[in-house]
């Protein structure tokens, strides 16, 4: 399963509670083990940054995480509601470009296969995922 399915996992008015007192060291324990059996240890942590959120209506947890693995750097949201969750990349840094010199979302997906534990899904395709 993967880090957002992970967190969902989680009792919804629980989560929502320490994103409400910002209990960064809870949240980061969280994340950790949502990440840990799918991601090597430290290339996907809780950036100590989350909030309750209202996206079209329903309320939502923001949960800012940061990715680092071979030269790529990305922060992603983890948008959690009471029964889904989404990612959505915050912004992206490549230590080198991808084809043609341009930055290249297939130099994360690599960085993001590369940090993949043994066994974790990996899609079939070598389109590893975060969600």
């Amino acid at each position: 399963m993967e880090v957002v399915g992970e967190l969902l996992l989680v009792d919804y008015p629980l989560l929502r509670e320490e994103v409400r007192r910002q209990a960064h060291g809870n949240i980061a324990d969280l994340v950790d083990s949502a990440a840990e059996f799918s991601f090597c240890p430290g290339t996907l942590v809780y950036a100590d940054d989350c909030s309750i959120v209202t996206d079209a209506g329903q309320e939502r947890l923001a949960i800012l995480v940061a990715f680092r693995n071979h030269g790529v750097e990305a922060s992603f949201s983890l948008s959690i509601g009471p029964e889904d969750g989404r990612i959505d990349l915050v912004w992206l840094k490549l230590d080198r470009p991808g084809q043609g010199g341009e930055p290249s979302l297939s130099v994360l997906r690599d960085a993001i296969g590369r940090a993949r534990t043994r066994g974790s899904d990996n899609r079939g395709s070598g389109t590893p995922s975060l969600n």
